[in-house]
């Protein structure tokens, strides 16, 4: 067998063929992982460069346009359509009636108002028909705008009305006797007094007549102050109302003495609303209790005509129940019949018959403020047929001194206008 020798300086080291061969493996084994070391600090000592996967998609944001600022200031009309032109060319189509804002417009300008406004709206859709405002006393708007909240005054007679119903199930036939209480409420007149107490209504009268006394104690026997802020909630008092243009937030501040909450209940509280709330407010009524979101803007249309977006009814809720909002719808009837409002929808002053022909059902507001100078609120608000509601309309008129014109009066003009050709 022959034998390798290894010879070195010092003793000879004799090693046999298989010990040999397994020297030589590991020789070789180190140089591979030292060779390794040495190319992993190469690959560290060298910048990182990432490379994207192949085929990958390249995703961009999507495209949103910027908000719009409407100005119906600069709407015109076309085709029997209202439009707005955007600062970026993009056309916005507006829900607006052309004969119902120009009718709204030209009777707030014609009597010359210190401040006036009308808003409507269809119940079912939430579609705005007309939205106007005019000011001889404030023509910048700087006090004196649609968008602000104004004192509701006895159009608050709504929910107390629909508080009480829902709560005590009080029939609207039930009759109910009072004493004075025709422009003020206080302690002694919010108390039963049968000697005194001659004077009497039913629930649906005293809406109609819109009695002050009535709906006071009724709501200090009925309610809390807590369940009478709950229902003006879910009619959107003291909740923001979605809306394209600006708006302010409508409050009803009731507060906690019972007999300062009576009081507010029939009118006479820190309690204010927006001439487009006073619209819904009776659209809600008018729709079974449901409240839909008011819009104006129909659509919105590039600077090519193609149509970029639409907008359709959307619900914001229920106020009431049905059967509750039909009562109510009842109770408001009254009011141009033989109530409030009767003198405004009398036959007399119009080509229509708004008591037979087309029945109307709404309620008035009426209140007046001596700081920083005189001046009345008069209110409408109401929708029509009172069957088959389709138009509800809202009117606000501020007067001073000498009297212009009233609420009850603009929304008139506005249901003629409307039925005149959709009857």
């Amino acid at each position: 067998m022959n034998r390798h020798v290894i010879r070195k300086e010092g003793p000879t080291l004799r090693l046999r063929p298989r010990a040999l061969l397994t020297l030589g493996a590991i020789v070789l084994v180190a140089a591979a992982l030292m060779g390794l070391r040495h190319q992993s600090r190469e690959i560290a000592s060298a910048p990182v460069v990432e490379t994207p996967p192949a085929q990958k998609a390249v995703q961009t944001a999507p495209s949103i346009p910027p908000p719009l600022e409407l100005s119906l200031a600069r709407a015109v009309e076309r085709d029997g359509r209202m439009f707005v032109s955007a600062s970026d060319g993009r056309q916005v189509v507006l829900t607006l009636d052309p004969r119902l804002q120009k009718k709204a417009e030209w009777f707030l300008r014609s009597y010359k108002v210190p401040f006036g406004a009308v808003v409507a709206i269809e119940p079912r859709t939430g579609r705005v028909l007309a939205y106007a405002e005019h000011s001889e006393l404030d023509p910048s708007g700087a006090e004196y705008s649609i968008s602000k909240p104004y004192k509701a005054a006895s159009l608050f007679k709504i929910v107390t009305a629909e508080a009480v119903i829902s709560e005590k199930k009080i029939h609207i036939d039930e009759t109910f006797c009072y004493h004075g209480g025709r422009r003020r409420l206080n302690s002694r007149l919010l108390a039963d007094d049968p000697s005194r107490d001659r004077r009497c209504l039913t629930f649906e009268q005293a809406m109609g007549h819109s009695t002050n006394v009535v709906f006071a104690r009724l709501a200090l026997k009925n309610l809390t102050p807590s369940v009478l802020s709950a229902h003006a909630r879910s009619f959107l008092f003291d909740k923001p109302i979605p809306f394209e243009l600006p708006v302010e937030q409508s409050k009803a501040t009731i507060p906690w003495d019972p007999e300062e909450m009576a009081v507010t209940a029939a009118g006479f509280g820190d309690v204010r609303v927006t001439p487009l709330h006073a619209a819904v407010l009776a659209a809600s009524v008018a729709n079974g209790g449901v409240l839909m979101k008011p819009t104006i803007v129909d659509e919105v249309r590039g600077p090519d005509g193609a149509r970029l977006s639409g907008s359709g009814a959307e619900l914001l809720g229920r106020a009431t129940t049905t059967e509750v909002s039909d009562l109510l719808s009842l109770m408001m009837y009254t009011t141009t019949t033989e109530g409030t409002a009767r003198k405004a929808f009398r036959k007399k002053r119009g080509t229509l018959d708004f008591k037979r022909g087309i029945p109307v059902a709404g309620k008035t507001g009426s209140l007046a403020e001596n700081e920083p100078y005189y001046r009345e609120y008069t209110w409408y608000t109401g929708f029509a047929p009172v069957d088959d509601p389709r138009i509800a309309v809202a009117a606000l008129v501020i007067n001073q001194k000498f009297w212009k014109t009233k609420g009850s009066y603009a929304a008139r003009e506005i249901f003629e206008e409307y039925f005149r050709k959709n009857r």
